[in-house]
């Protein structure tokens, strides 16, 4: 961890200034930045503002003085920098002006298109957000160009994807108690309201698209051939790309999001969006998924899912299930994957559970060098069944619980 000062250049009340970074963390900025008696007032996002008769006494503190490009270089690397267009005052023109470009050759009316926007950043900027604000939605704008530049092809209507971009966490109340998905469901029809207004000109055919990629957004689970959900569902989850001290501030900003849920709910909740592919809850609610985009008719019926809709009571009961159901009860539903391996539906579930498994265990093996493995747990045999050889397996020595309880005293 490195504290870097670049020469003062930057002219400002009669003088030059220097900027103060760190390449490792806000933290150890702001402990040096106390330490030398630096005011809260000369930080600025990123960096600290120094006098030019400052700068050799923050040498002599331990400050590393380089060149304002490698200073540059190594804010940047680090995850830290903040650039000029995600300072809120350039960030909301940014922002103004992207979502007027949708809008450009067509009828739509130019009044009606600012007044839109600006009631769409307003959202976006309500205090309570931490992360997912206007600088949330800009990454995700732009991610949804970085795709497009890399070939990825963003379905019929690009200009779809963007508006739900736009829309995707219009509406973000982060309320713990409401049913899974609500923000989203909210944010769908939020986007219907606005994009129904005559004056903004949409067809219809774009409405329902911008509507259904918003839906989507709350499993970013698109189905093989949806190439606008997978552009819009990867840009949405860029963030778990970043540098690891960039996603440190992400879910820093996210708890603070969620400063009303107590520590062991957030972990809970957390832990059921991340880390827990395959899991028993994961196969039953990936097959309840399934099943209602049958019914939508973007995926084909099975045995298997024409069962299970009429055992639930229909779309009614699958949904009345899932506003309650705990993870525990969705698992319940992965034993008839086990029961009916060869339906199609069950087949689809089992092989993308399969990827999570295999990315997973090809991760901790070692190159040329492949582990033995245990599969443990009800659903265990039925992967061991399904990893085709892949990997050495060896029968569990015990249960679960039987491996923690070793840990522990081996830790101990």
């Amino acid at each position: 961890m490195t504290v870097l000062i670049d020469p003062p250049a930057w002219p400002a009340h009669g003088t030059v200034f220097s900027h103060l970074v760190s390449d490792a963390s806000l933290e150890e900025l702001h402990a040096f930045a106390r330490a030398a008696g630096l005011s809260e007032r000369a930080f600025d996002r990123d960096h600290y503002d120094v006098p030019a008769h400052r700068r050799a006494e923050l040498v002599a503190r331990g400050a590393v003085p380089v060149t304002g490009r490698e200073l540059v270089r190594r804010l940047a690397a680090s995850g830290l920098r903040v650039p000029a267009r995600s300072r809120a005052e350039k960030r909301d023109v940014v922002l103004a002006r992207r979502w007027a470009r949708l809008f450009e050759g067509t009828a739509a009316s130019p009044d009606a298109v600012t007044t839109a926007g600006h009631d769409l950043l307003a959202r976006w900027a309500e205090p309570h957000r931490h992360y997912h604000d206007p600088a949330h939605l800009l990454a995700v704008l732009e991610s949804v160009d970085l795709l497009e530049r890399a070939g990825a092809k963003a379905g019929p209507d690009p200009r779809a994807v963007r508006l739900a971009a736009w829309f995707h966490d219009a509406v973000y109340a982060g309320d713990p108690t409401a049913p899974a998905g609500q923000d989203e469901a909210d944010s769908a029809a939020l986007a219907r309201d606005v994009l129904t207004d005559p004056r903004l000109a949409v067809p219809a055919d774009v409405v329902d698209e911008v509507a259904r990629l918003v839906l989507l957004t709350a499993a970013h689970d698109p189905a093989p051939h949806d190439a606008a959900g997978a552009v819009l569902s990867d840009a949405d989850l860029e963030v778990l790309g970043r540098s690891p001290e960039a996603y440190a501030r992400y879910v820093a900003a996210v708890r603070r999001d969620y400063a009303h849920v107590c520590d062991a709910d957030w972990a809970r909740g957390r832990g059921a969006v991340l880390g827990d592919e395959a899991s028993g809850a994961w196969l039953g609610k990936r097959l309840l998924a399934l099943t209602l985009r049958a019914v939508d008719g973007v995926e084909d019926h099975s045995p298997l899912t024409r069962a299970l809709l009429a055992g639930m009571g229909g779309v009614g009961g699958i949904i009345a299930f899932a506003r309650t159901a705990s993870g525990a009860d969705f698992a319940a539903r992965a034993r008839i994957l086990a029961d009916n391996p060869a339906d199609p539906a069950a087949m689809a579930v089992l092989d993308r559970a399969d990827r999570h498994v295999a990315a997973y265990v090809a991760r901790l093996h070692p190159p040329g060098e492949p582990l033995p493995g245990t599969f443990t747990g009800g659903l265990g045999p039925l992967f061991a069944a399904r990893s085709g050889g892949r990997w050495p397996l060896s029968a569990p020595k015990g249960t679960p619980l039987d491996g923690a309880l070793s840990l522990a005293l081996r830790l101990a």
